[in-house]
């Protein structure tokens, strides 16, 4: 940057005025000597590119392989002035194509690629303490990691892949994207394939993360499979439409998404989570008052409470073909007395097809109670056990809930200790329960055999739940109505004052009038 520049630069930001706009361009075919001022005089290196810019630049980068280069930003931009690195393929601000899916091998032809060569050693784009910046439309692979955005500010991320990044022969090496200690910033449409260590890492507040993917198949060697797919550590951090999976059998089990440590008021909506030990979890006596808002873990283990994170709230969740859909556990990795988790509710989730237990109590790793946690208007549709109880127990509620097609109540070395009430039990291998409001009776869904567990009009099931069991600020069911629907055709046989809330995840709605009518 010109001496000039940077007086003018100095100047802007001590006085908060908006420093003038430049436009520069980066290809492979460029050279350091030129202006960079167009496409035909564009710069050589990413490098040489940060240190001309100042706020309110934009640097466009063509397509191409730009080796083990690396993207070191060293100066802030402004809330009304951002520094902006844009990656094209054809013309400055296209938007790259076709889009990168998982499986296929990154392109410098589609958009420009940063490959570090060695994956024990670098990082892709470093944001360092940096503010009002934007990256978009880069791929980047071999480095030990991909994106650091330590203490980052308002930082905007979009459409930025990074492949096999960590030393897969140490024991923890290797993150896709990071922001540590980093706030209000925003990472939309990125991607990380093989992580060793980490996928996303988000330690900070006010951060978004929306249709961010992340994925591993590496199996190469003991620590080649990543270990956290999303891990957050914060406050009103928010995650739209994420998703994580591991891919075949690795040697890592895997977590999925969710917190661990210290984190509060965090939101996860329209998330999935594939073959994972926990495709959802909150982890640590830290992690509470965060909701998980119609997530859907398939195979490997649904939800995960550990380690004592209370008053949490799981609305409209769905497992499908999950190991275990609910499991409390606790290790000693939180001093004091234990406790495993407590105050948790799930309201209006369904767990369909769960291959050995519903709520699993589980023996890892540390004797502790699991207490106090309700589940309020769910399925649990099929599996040889509702419960497992590995572990101490305890006040744990189901109520408004539908079981349907179970072979036993529990297995476990413990007492189960739980109460149910205006449930309905049906096709199950053991006794009805008592309880207020129990029924045995058949629930007449849709169809279960296609994942349809709505009521057919004549359920048992409607204007029969306990309206006060529902959680303030639950209004709604996975299909978007409200919880509260009275069905003319149907005579109240619920508690509370009209309209009564239906029994399982879903209210049902009258599509016609009542026979007579």
């Amino acid at each position: 940057m010109s001496a000039w520049k940077r007086t003018v630069v100095g100047l802007c930001l001590l006085l908060g005025c908006s420093a003038h706009a430049d436009t520069f361009y980066v290809s492979t075919t460029g050279a350091d000597a030129n202006a960079g001022t167009s496409p035909g005089q564009a710069w050589r290196h990413l490098a040489y590119a940060a240190q001309q810019v100042a706020p309110g630049d934009t640097v466009y980068i063509e397509r191409g392989d730009y080796g083990n280069e690396t993207l070191a930003i060293t100066i802030d931009g402004t809330p009304s002035a951002p520094i902006s690195f844009i990656g094209y393929q054809f013309v400055p601000g296209d938007r790259p194509g076709p889009a990168f899916q998982y499986g296929e091998a990154l392109d410098p032809a589609v958009m420009p690629l940063l490959d570090g060569g060695d994956r024990s050693s670098g990082t892709g784009i470093t944001l360092y303490s940096r503010s009002y910046v934007i990256v978009k439309n880069i791929q980047i692979r071999n480095y030990e990691a991909g994106v650091d955005g330590w203490h980052g500010r308002h930082l905007t991320l979009e459409n930025i892949i990074v492949s096999d990044t960590g030393d897969i022969n140490a024991s923890y090496s290797g993150n896709g994207i990071t922001l540590g200690g980093a706030d209000d910033n925003t990472l939309r449409g990125c991607i990380v394939v093989n992580a060793a260590a980490e996928g996303y890492t988000v330690v900070g507040d006010r951060n978004h993360l929306e249709s961010c993917r992340v994925y591993a198949d590496d199996n190469s060697t003991i620590p080649s499979s990543t270990d956290y797919y999303i891990i957050v550590e914060g406050n009103d951090n928010t995650f739209d439409n994420c998703y994580a999976e591991r891919v075949g059998d690795l040697e890592h089990v895997g977590h999925g998404i969710g917190i661990k440590g210290n984190g509060q008021n965090n939101t996860f909506s329209n998330c999935t989570g594939k073959n994972l030990a926990g495709a959802f979890y909150v982890r640590h006596r830290g992690a509470r008052n965060n909701t998980f808002l119609n997530c859907t873990a398939i195979e490997g283990t649904g939800l995960l409470v550990r380690d004592g994170a209370s008053d949490n709230t799981f609305i409209n969740c769905h497992t499908i073909n999950a190991e275990n859909a609910v499991t409390f556990l606790d290790t000693d990795e939180d001093g004091g007395a234990q406790f495993a988790g407590r105050n948790n509710i799930f309201v209006g989730c369904t767990f369909e097809n769960t291959t050995n237990t519903g709520i699993n109590f589980s023996y890892y790793s540390l004797e502790s109670s699991a207490d106090n946690n309700s589940f309020v208007n769910c399925v649990f549709a099929g599996g040889p056990y509702l419960f497992r109880t590995e572990r101490t127990n305890a006040n744990n509620t189901l109520i408004n809930c539908i079981v349907s097609g179970f072979g036993n109540l529990s297995i476990g070395s413990y007492a189960l200790d739980y109460s149910t009430s205006s449930s309905i039990f049906w096709n199950c291998g053991f006794p009805l329960p008592p309880g207020a409001g129990v029924m045995a009776a058949d629930p007449m869904f849709v169809d279960p055999n296609a994942g349809d567990f709505r009521l057919l009009s004549g359920s048992p099931g409607i204007d029969a739940g306990d309206n006060s069991a529902v959680p303030p600020g639950v209004g709604v069911d996975p299909d978007g109505r409200t919880r509260f629907i009275d069905d003319p055709c149907t005579v109240d046989s619920g508690l509370g004052s009209a309209p009564i809330v239906d029994i399982g995840a879903y209210e049902f709605l009258l599509g016609g009038t009542c026979p007579g009518d």
